[in-house]
């Protein structure tokens, strides 16, 4: 391939990655918590000083350099913006820091002396109301145990969400 071309394609690739950097950061800007994402770059040396091998060189060509080559993204970890709700369980941190989120959980299920669960209910963790609680008790309420005969059962489980 000529060397010239080659150059030229790697700065259109490298322009392309910048680009959907870009959009992915403004198609997400709007969303709670995001944090943009910076696209970063390195110059691609020559094959002679890769392979550590004088005798490939060419100095006129390797004037020109070896192109572009593309970095993976890093987040951009600054602070944001604060946003006063009038929430009060809303919360935010100033300066460094994240918040910690515990993936433990606990479930009370209800058995039916038929074996099917007739009620599931989160009551311990973060999950309450969210779509990995939904996620969670929707797996929960498909459990069955043998049937058996009396009143309805009452268990608690603890689980943890990978």
């Amino acid at each position: 391939m000529n060397y010239g071309l080659y150059l030229s394609a790697t700065g259109v690739l490298a322009n392309t990655y910048r680009q959907d950097v870009i959009a992915n950061n403004l198609a997400n800007s709007e969303t709670v918590g995001f944090k943009r994402h910076l696209a970063h770059f390195q110059q691609r040396p020559v094959e002679s000083q890769v392979q550590g091998r004088g005798d490939l060189s060419d100095p006129m060509l390797d004037r020109i350099g070896g192109g572009f080559l593309q970095s993976p993204t890093m987040l951009d970890t600054t602070q944001g913006d604060m946003e006063t709700t009038g929430n009060n369980l809303d919360a935010a941190i100033f300066g460094d820091g994240y918040f910690a989120v515990s993936n433990k959980g606990k479930v009370q299920l209800t058995f039916a002396p038929s074996g099917k669960v007739s009620s599931a209910e989160l009551t311990d963790g973060p999950f309450a109301g969210t779509p990995a609680g939904k996620c969670a008790l929707k797996h929960f309420k498909a459990a069955h145990v043998p049937p058996f005969s009396g009143a309805a059962q009452t268990v608690a489980k603890s689980f943890k969400i990978p």
